[in-house]
């Protein structure tokens, strides 16, 4: 079997086990119960259908229905359980000394299903079950420096990505056409096929954003500055069969997840010559970039950040454009395991960046009916400032 282990050592998965344990007594949680793909693979080093129950003071049991021989081989943990139902995992909690009457567990309620949710209340009838995912993703919001080399990996793949767009694209070419050639390029390159988000109505996977002209103005169910209008109301957003033209924008906007890490970079192009207004709103939508990026420091709240950025497009004369004058609510997101994790760049998040901390600022400026523009990268907060670690050529290529 070809399969891609973690250069992660066992070390950091036990480390990070010990963190979410400290926060289950500090939350005052007996145990955890974890599932979702990205906590489970975060904290026990696998992607198989298990079930991770942390206790605040005894050793993590995994619980596996099947393969667990790869199961065995992929995690980083020592007592793997086999089951049947997961209603045994009553009795095993009980021969381990874990209190399962009276007291809190915690359960991934931001993310769960409803189904499993209420199945774990029914399995531990006399505890009272609470929502811990944003504990979780709390956690997860500083980096190791391991998660950073990761993220720096996709990252390369991801500015290859981008610079091959230019000898890609040609007049008549459509959206779809372009994207399905970059989606191609990214998972010769080891790029995975899904991008996990941790939000209900944004599907995983895709073959990224390539629109072009009007298209890039496009909105749809993401609360993202741009969606397209993709091929069907059935799913609509992404790309289209709209073919490319000379002179529009070119919007060209990619998440790669490599071994589970995601970047985020988004670039403008234009086919031959473009307009002095395609030119200065882009040139803009850089110097919001750049400003944003000097402004990220240890210790400074990302509220501050949101509130100095839109002073700044005020004295640049485009509050009112920039993110559509707030009405996307952010202006830069943290990636990781999932498209977007804590901090999220927003006008009251009280967040304090420490080091670690991994962002995609992108600052996007909206013109209704007419365009969306702008760039975004990928940066980690340093000692001493920002590292930008998406590199593909920029500003506007022509």
């Amino acid at each position: 079997m070809i399969l891609e282990y973690d250069f992660f050592p066992k070390k950091e998965f036990l480390d990070r086990i010990e963190h979410h344990q400290k926060e289950l007594v500090e939350s005052e949680v007996d145990f955890s119960i974890i599932q979702y793909k990205s906590d489970l693979y975060y904290y026990s080093g696998t992607g198989q259908s298990c079930i991770l129950v942390v206790s605040a003071e005894s050793e993590p049991l995994l619980f596996g229905r099947r393969e667990i021989k790869r199961i065995k081989q992929e995690t980083a943990l020592e007592n793997i359980i086999a089951i049947k139902n997961t209603r045994e995992i009553f009795s095993h909690l009980t021969d381990w000394g874990i209190r399962v009457k009276g007291g809190k567990f915690g359960l991934e309620g931001d993310i769960l299903p409803a189904d499993m949710y209420h199945k774990a209340e029914k399995i531990f009838p006399e505890k009272q079950a609470i929502s811990i995912g944003s504990l979780l993703r709390k956690i997860r919001s500083v980096k190791s420096d391991n998660e950073i080399d990761a993220l720096k990996k996709s990252a390369s793949i991801l500015d290859e990505i981008h610079e091959l767009v230019p000898s890609i694209i040609k007049e008549g070419m459509t959206e779809i056409e372009v994207s399905s050639i970059l989606n191609n390029e990214m998972r010769i390159r080891g790029a995975q096929p899904t991008v996990r988000s941790r939000d209900f109505y944004t599907e995983t996977g895709g073959i990224g954003l390539v629109l072009s002209g009007t298209n890039t103005a496009i909105s749809s169910y993401t609360l993202t500055a741009t969606a397209g209008p993709g091929i069907h109301q059935s799913n609509p957003a992404g790309p289209s069969f709209k073919k490319i033209e000379r002179g529009e924008i070119i919007f060209v906007d990619f998440s790669l997840a490599y071994k589970g890490y995601i970047t985020d970079e988004t670039r403008c192009h234009v086919l031959g010559q473009a307009s002095d207004e395609i030119k200065d709103r882009y040139q803009k939508t850089w110097e919001f970039e750049k400003f944003m990026s000097n402004k990220m420091k240890k210790g400074k709240k990302v509220s501050e950040i949101y509130h100095e950025t839109y002073d700044f497009a005020e004295e640049l004369g485009v509050k009112n454009e920039l993110m559509s004058g707030g009405q996307i609510p952010f202006l830069g997101h943290g990636v990781g395991l999932e498209l977007s994790e804590p901090p999220i760049i927003t006008k009251k998040s009280d967040y304090i960046l420490k080091e670690g901390n991994v962002i995609a600022l992108e600052p996007k400026l909206i013109y209704p009916n007419k365009m969306v523009i702008g760039s975004e990268n990928t940066y980690v907060i340093s000692k001493n400032g920002t590292v930008q670690i998406t590199n593909a050529a920029q500003p506007l290529l022509e």
